[in-house]
This record gives C-alpha cells, sequence and structure tokens, in this order.
C-alpha cells in the first residue's frame, strides 16, 4: 500500500513537503453558511431587505409586528421551519449580490463606446478617393 492511499499525510516525493488531504472535498463546494450567525444572517438581510419585505417573504409576526433583532433571534432559534426559510432567503440574497458584483465587474471591463466620429463602412464596395 502506497503513503498516499493508507494514511491522511504523505511526503510529496516532488517537493519534499508533507501533504494532507483537504478539509473539503474538491467536486463540494464549501457550505456558504458556516461560521455565519443567525444574528449576522438577520443584520445583513434587513440592511439589505428591510423588515417589511423581509416580512412579505416570510410570514411570521417577528418580521412584521414590532420587528426587532433580539425578538427575531429568540423566534428563529426555536422554530426550525423559519430559521431554514430564513436561511434560504439569505443564501437567494448572497447569489443577488454575487450577480451583482459580476454585472459591475463586465461594465468597468466592457470597450468604450465607438466614436461618432468616425467615417462608417462602406459597403456597396465604392471607392470614396478624393482626388
Amino acid at each position: 500500500m502506497s503513503p498516499q492511499e493508507g494514511s491522511h499525510y504523505f511526503l510529496d516525493p516532488e517537493s519534499g513537503y508533507h501533504q494532507g488531504m483537504t478539509t473539503v472535498p474538491r467536486d463540494r463546494a464549501p457550505d456558504p453558511l458556516h461560521g455565519v450567525t443567525l444574528e449576522r444572517m438577520l443584520t445583513e438581510m434587513v440592511a439589505h431587505f428591510g423588515w417589511e419585505v423581509m416580512g412579505q417573504r416570510i410570514k411570521v409576526r417577528c418580521f412584521t409586528s414590532d420587528p426587532s433583532i433580539p425578538s427575531s433571534l429568540r423566534f428563529l432559534r426555536r422554530t426550525p421551519w423559519a430559521r431554514e426559510r430564513v436561511e434560504g432567503m439569505y443564501l437567494y440574497m448572497l447569489r443577488e449580490q454575487a450577480r451583482q458584483r459580476r454585472a459591475a465587474g463586465k461594465d468597468d471591463n466592457s470597450s468604450p463606446p465607438e466614436s461618432s466620429d468616425e467615417l462608417p463602412d462602406n459597403d456597396a464596395g465604392e471607392s470614396s478617393d478624393i482626388d
């Protein structure tokens, strides 16, 4: 059995350094919710959507009737179905922000519009020689 097959760590013959297995399989993307607290999710969502929109999309009283972060945290920690919806909406917000960043990046890299001072192409094959 080779060192690569039998253990998590092996000495890479080319570099001479120990190579370990990655903690995240390469075929799977890391969890975007890993390390994100519920309080951070709510704070970012309130800043992005506002309480009114959140209350329209997820129909819970903690978002519609005198909303606050502490009351929402209490409710969501005790109500798994509502927390799942909040996490889904948070992931939607992250995707939306990523799309906006990509769109802004494409606009920055786009070529400048052509000048109107340029002469149009002569498609008819006529010569435009001036004597």
